[in-house]
């Protein structure tokens, strides 16, 4: 059970759903994911990371590693790994189940509920048992038994290579709490929780190609292959925007006065965020460039 609750915090929010958010800037191939940015008391470094993953993504271009070595504080979405696993676990626990006597099969259909049955007896589970569980944890299940039954896992996250090279060498922040992204999502609406289970339900048909185009994207610099994928499910799934906005847009505003907060320190950082989250015109780049910051891509 702890595996899978840190697999399943590192796809919290950004890697669940795949880094949905638009991309409208047009990299060159032969750049990263990082850019670089100054103020006039210190360097810092934005990554764009993917949270889970496989050996194919190593070794990182030199550049990354470079910017890292001249870094002194690791800035990570939120410290995950640093945290206390059993505090973590009852917390998610505590928001996961329901409270009020209620269980998920009061809030699916026959149709639904027959789905979520199929779906969890692929993978050698039994559906009675997770009737005291959320909606939305239900899908984060979902995606992360689907992810580790193709190979995928966040031990080969760029977050996770990071907080290793750094922990104990270097100071490791976070531009959020861990609570704060687990209530994220228990606060979502039940209507919203069960769109993203049935959302769930018909990723995890395609997922294996689907992520291997993003990774493949994401390695090559394929900034047409990338946008096609992270523009798919805001179109296709219209119902959806209202989550896309809270999980990226409002949360792509507060990260940005964190790197602002950073930027008036004296100490240089290196920054990983999900990538979904530095790209598109409510990203984080646009918002910084927007307020008169410089950045330069690498």
């Amino acid at each position: 059970m702890p595996k899978r609750f840190r697999i399943f915090l590192s796809l919290v929010v950004a890697s669940v759903l795949f880094c949905l958010l638009v991309v409208s800037n047009h990299l060159e191939k032969d750049k990263h994911f990082i850019w670089k940015i100054e103020s006039p008391s210190t360097t810092g470094y934005l990554l764009g990371s993917v949270h889970v993953g496989d050996a194919s993504l190593f070794p990182l271009a030199a550049v990354i590693e470079e910017a890292f070595e001249q870094s002194e504080v690791l800035v990570l979405e939120a410290d995950v790994f640093g945290a206390n696993q059993s505090e973590l676990q009852a917390l998610t626990l505590s928001k996961a189940l329901y409270t009020n006597g209620e269980t998920l099969a009061d809030s699916l259909d026959s149709e639904q509920f027959g789905n979520l049955r199929r779906k969890l007896k692929s993978h050698g589970l039994d559906a009675d048992k997770f009737m005291l569980f959320r909606p939305w944890f239900v899908a984060m299940t979902i995606t992360a038994l689907g992810l580790k039954h193709i190979g995928i896992s966040e031990q080969y996250g760029i977050d996770k290579y990071f907080y290793e090279k750094a922990k104990g060498v270097k100071e490791i922040q976070g531009l959020e709490t861990p609570r704060f992204q687990i209530e994220l999502l228990a606060n979502m609406t039940e209507e919203e929780q069960l769109l993203m289970l049935e959302y769930s339900f018909e990723e995890i048909e395609n997922l294996e190609e689907s992520f291997d185009k993003m990774l493949n994207s994401w390695k090559a610099g394929d900034v047409d292959g990338l946008e096609k994928l992270l523009l798919r499910t805001r179109e296709e799934e219209p119902r959806l925007e209202r989550v896309f906005s809270m999980l990226f847009d409002k949360r792509n505003e507060t990260m940005v006065e964190g790197v602002k907060s950073l930027l008036k320190k004296e100490r240089p950082f290196f920054a990983v965020v999900g990538a979904g989250h530095l790209v598109g015109e409510t990203g984080m780049i646009s918002i910084l460039q927007g307020e008169g910051y410089a950045l330069e891509q690498w």
